[in-house]
């Protein structure tokens, strides 16, 4: 099956029919692929040959010692849930440098659509670039289920499910570099003690169905747990009462989930946080604008925390909501800024203004009987008296507890990076190339700047430029970020394809043999054929002995001495990342006539090849007395180019080459004057 592996674009469908039945994989600890299942499993998988695709006819089950790794298109007629269920090892996906939607994972139109995998207890799953649809609201209801085991999903596009895209109810896992859209419902569940790390993910147009507020990324409500959610962009729709991300415990747990660099858009809320046991970091958020739902009574907030949780909000830009923080319903505390912490996730400097609704501003309502702590902030003003209008506590209801909003941060403003290089902010490199990074930024109060640059989170950098030399195939986040004096930042990202280059390889050659014998006043030609896997233009260049004397695909080879003479020419091929091969051929010149005298010219002559030509041409010429020789180029308007030759020669034969690469097509002439003599031959340039 190797030749459907490099040849083919891989896809990958699964689908399901109806079926009481399932194969089960042997549990002899073998790896399987796609091959050996249509072998070995009694007509449970076949290969279609007219769509070139494997075809899954039962539900698969793989063994716990067992693993199956596939890379090819695979169809599945399947419809219950689930369509594989993993107890061992299951990787599908292609890991290498080709694009996020490499494979496709979906279900058979017909019947209710895919019915997912399901992750045991032991179970590992990894999915790489797989495009992964449901089957909308008629569909099965769980795209990934992890119920006890490990999974890792990294660049996969995951859409168009009923209930769940993802579902933790057990064991961990990893989910990077996704994105989820148009699920009909939730997308990311998370409960029973379960703590993926979920990270640069996208979150737009979910819960299509709209009914209640089904959140992209939910954690709770069972068990205890400790996800990590960083990176992440939600955005919602109009009219839709779905927030962003939700971490709700039932009494008996706990959670202490991290929220970190996330960003929700347009949604009805931003982060919510309920129940006693909730204790969530949030830190670098930006909830901005999360009035989708018309009534601020029940949606609107930034962050909500309620139900005797707690929160500690650090670093975040809270702004345009109709609620910025809300805390009610019991014990629940807001740790928005603590002047004499040291800890940074403590000490505030959070952005929170202009949330608001029905003309009045709410950037923090304390609707709890607890005093709540939120110094070292910006609420959009130096004074007091404007910050405190935006606060609804102890001031405004006897009954509330109040905020301790002073010192206020003294907010200044922040550098800005005014140039980045590259300025394209989606690269590619070829494996283990370098690029260089550099930013220049501004700070208006003129602090003193310090610089950082991250590859993948990792400091590689403490100076305005970084250059990185990039040893893992993929795809990488470069940031430059400029940070003032008082920890204010402003950073830039590049987004960095690494890919794998596999250079040229020259796979014909004239003359075949690579030792050749040739006559005196004989000519050869000789050429090269090469090919790239990657479509990368070539160069070539020919090389006699420690001369370059061609540099298109061929040379033609022209010895008139009168010794026998050798030499070695080597043919080379270039990529655009200067990747190589080469060839070699030994070449021995032998002259056996007594008479030296009949071998030398007696009239003039000159030839060229190829004529017309795409860049370089050979250019023969023979001098029947000894004498001074001049050899330009002109162009139609008399104008010389290029001197090819001026010298003095004996009588004899000679070649030479002109390398036209830096003119433009047309007609050239070639002059050659011998003594008294003046030659002239049509030079036609194509490109």
């Amino acid at each position: 099956m190797k030749t459907r592996l490099s040849f083919f674009t891989v896809f990958l469908l699964i689908f399901f029919c109806t079926s009481a039945f399932s194969y089960t994989t042997p549990g002899t600890g073998v790896v399987w692929n796609g091959d050996s299942l249509v072998v070995h499993s009694d007509g449970a998988v076949t290969w279609n040959a007219s769509f070139m695709q494997f075809e899954f006819h039962e539900e698969i089950e793989i063994a716990a010692t067992d693993s199956v790794v596939i890379m090819v298109d695979v169809h599945s007629d399947h419809s219950g849930a689930p369509d594989i269920r993993v107890n061992g090892i299951f990787a599908l996906g292609v890991f290498d440098s080709t694009g996020v939607d490499s494979l496709t994972l979906t279900g058979n139109v017909e019947d209710d659509g895919p019915g997912g995998i399901r992750v045991e207890d032991g179970g590992l799953l990894h999915l790489k670039k797989v495009r992964i649809p449901g089957y909308g609201p008629n569909g099965n209801d769980v795209g990934v289920r992890n119920v006890g085991g490990m999974v890792y999903v990294d660049a996969c596009r995951i859409f168009d499910w009923n209930r769940y895209a993802m579902s933790f109810s057990g064991g961990d896992g990893e989910v990077s570099n996704c994105s989820f859209h148009d699920n009909c419902q939730w997308v990311i569940n998370i409960t029973l003690g379960s703590s993926p790390y979920i990270h640069h993910c996208t979150f737009i147009r979910n819960n299509e169905e709209g009914s209640s507020a089904k959140n992209p990324i939910s954690v709770g409500v069972q068990g205890s747990n400790s996800p990590v959610i960083e990176d992440c962009y939600i955005e919602g729709q109009d009219g839709n009462p779905h927030g962003g991300v939700s971490v709700w415990v039932l009494s008996g747990n706990q959670s202490n989930a991290v929220i970190r660099r996330v960003t929700v858009v347009n949604a009805s809320f931003g982060i919510v946080v309920m129940g006693v046991g909730a204790n969530v970091t949030i830190t670098d958020c930006v909830l901005h604008n999360n009035t989708a739902m018309p009534d601020p009574m029940t949606t609107g907030s930034g962050i909500t925390i309620q139900q005797g949780s707690i929160a500690t909000i650090a670093r975040c830009d809270i702004t345009g909501n109709y609620w910025g923080i809300t805390t009610y319903q019991g014990s629940s505390e807001a740790h928005l800024g603590d002047v004499n912490s040291i800890d940074p996730d403590e000490m505030g400097h959070n952005h929170i203004y202009e949330n608001g609704n029905n003309n009045t501003l709410y950037n923090f309502y304390n609707n709890t009987s607890l005093p709540q702590t939120a110094q070292n902030n910006d609420w959009g003003s130096q004074d007091p008296d404007e910050v405190e209008v935006g606060i609804y506590h102890q001031p405004d209801d006897g009954s509330l507890g109040l905020v301790t909003y002073l010192p206020l941060w003294q907010y200044n403003t922040p550098p800005v990076i005014t140039e980045h290089e590259p300025t394209d902010s989606l690269l590619s490199v070829i494996l283990n190339g370098s690029i260089t990074f550099s930013i220049t930024a501004e700070d208006e109060q003129s602090e003193e700047l310090d610089y950082q640059f991250t590859l993948d989170d990792e400091i590689v950098s403490e100076t305005s430029s970084a250059n990185i030399t990039f040893s893992e195939v993929g795809d990488h986040f470069v940031r430059g970020r400029a940070t003032d004096e008082l920890e204010e930042y402003d950073e830039y990202t590049w987004r960095v394809t690494v890919l794998e280059n596999h250079p040229p390889e020259i796979i014909e050659w004239s003359p075949e043999e690579l030792s050749v014998e040739i006559d005196a006043h004989d000519e050869q030609l000789f050429s090269i054929t090469a090919t790239d896997e990657d479509d990368d233009s070539l160069s070539y260049e020919f090389w006699l002995d420690s001369e370059l004397v061609s540099t298109v695909d061929s040379y033609l080879f022209q010895e008139y001495g009168l010794d026998t003479t050798e030499y070695y020419l080597t043919a080379i091929v270039f990529d655009t990342h200067q990747a190589s091969d080469t060839l070699q051929w030994y070449i021995l010149v032998i002259n056996d006539i007594e008479d030296d005298n009949e071998l030398l010219p007696n009239e003039f002559s000159l030839y060229t090849y190829p004529n017309p030509f795409n860049s370089v041409i050979q250019i023969g010429y023979t001098i029947p007395e000894a004498g001074q020789v001049e050899m330009q180029v002109f162009n139609t308007l008399g104008r010389c180019v290029q001197t090819l030759v001026s010298g003095h020669h004996a009588r004899g034969n000679y070649s030479t080459y002109w390398d036209a690469m830096a003119q433009g097509s047309g007609v050239y002439y070639l002059q050659v004057i011998n003594g008294t003599e003046s030659h002239v031959k049509q030079l036609i340039l194509v490109k």
